[in-house]
């Protein structure tokens, strides 16, 4: 699988956690916002165009937003693998 494809995948999962979610009180970014940022490059993806790499490397840093509302949602220990993931494939996209 390419690394756009696999990003993609990953985005999507991340999105359906996010679209599961409640706001949480410690994100600085809100919910609505990280769902948007999400989707916005799942759609370029779709449509080869290029993404907001940094936006999304600062999205899936520690202590971002994204990891708060993870945190806050009880899926914290998913975020970290995602997180992972997304960090070796932002590299190759």
């Amino acid at each position: 699988m390419h690394a756009p494809e696999a990003l993609k995948i990953l985005l999507n999962k991340t999105l359906e956690f996010l679209n599961k979610s409640k706001r949480s009180d410690w994100a600085e970014m809100p919910l609505e916002d990280q769902k948007k940022l999400i989707a916005t490059a799942i759609d370029a993806l779709e449509n080869n165009r290029s993404i907001d790499k940094e936006a999304l490397k600062a999205e899936f840093a520690p202590i971002s937003s994204l990891q708060e509302t993870a945190v806050s949602n009880r899926w914290g220990e998913d975020y970290i693998t995602l997180a992972e993931e997304f960090e070796e494939l932002i590299k190759l996209v």
